[in-house]
This record gives structure tokens, sequence and C-alpha cells, in this order.
């Protein structure tokens, strides 16, 4: 099912929002959210995709593979995406971004 334009836009401004009115993120939270949107529009708007750790890394300019962890495990926890690591170099993880909420819980 494709996504209408208006649809996606409005999905992606909701999304950024909450991120940015969400006390708990960090300029972390807010860099690797807006690395995993721009990999949400190059993979042509899919419900899910694939991404790999350095890509990511490199883009939201995290430096630590700990930092990464935690902040990747922390947007999952507070309810922005679904995250399931791949530990294998070349199939990368799969991202879900949870665009349909209520409210965001601790």
């Amino acid at each position: 099912m494709q996504i209408s334009i208006v649809d996606r836009d409005k999905k992606l401004l909701g999304f950024l929002q909450r991120i940015v009115g969400d006390s708990r993120l960090s300029p972390h939270h807010l860099a690797l959210a807006t690395a995993l949107c721009q990999r949400w529009i190059v993979n042509e708007f899919h419900y899910s995709y694939n991404v790999s750790r350095n890509m990511l890394m490199k883009a939201s300019r995290i430096r630590s593979q700990v930092t990464y962890h935690k902040v990747m495990k922390d947007l999952e926890r507070y309810g922005y995406l679904r995250y399931n690591p791949s530990y294998h170099p070349k199939a990368g993880s799969v991202i879900i971004l949870l665009f349909d909420f209520e409210t965001v819980t601790s």
C-alpha cells in the first residue's frame, strides 16, 4: 500500500514534533532520530527498512557504539520505533518508525 504524500508529510511532521517536544531526549537522540527519518525517506517511505550502524553513527555524529546502542534502545523504549538488530555486517538492522501514536509513555 502506497502512502499519500499528504499522509507521509503529516506522519513525518508529527514524529519530529513529538521528538523535539520530548524532554527525555538528548541531542544524541535527536540526531539519531533525524538520521533514521532521512533513511526512511531514502528507502522510499517503506514501512520497515534496513540500516547499518556505521551509516547511522556517521549521519548522527555519534562516535561511540555504546552511546549508539543506548540511544537506539531509548528510542524504542519511548515508543518512537521498533528495532530488530542484526549481527550480520551486510544485512543491517531492521527499523520501523512508529508514526501512529496516542501519547509517549515512559
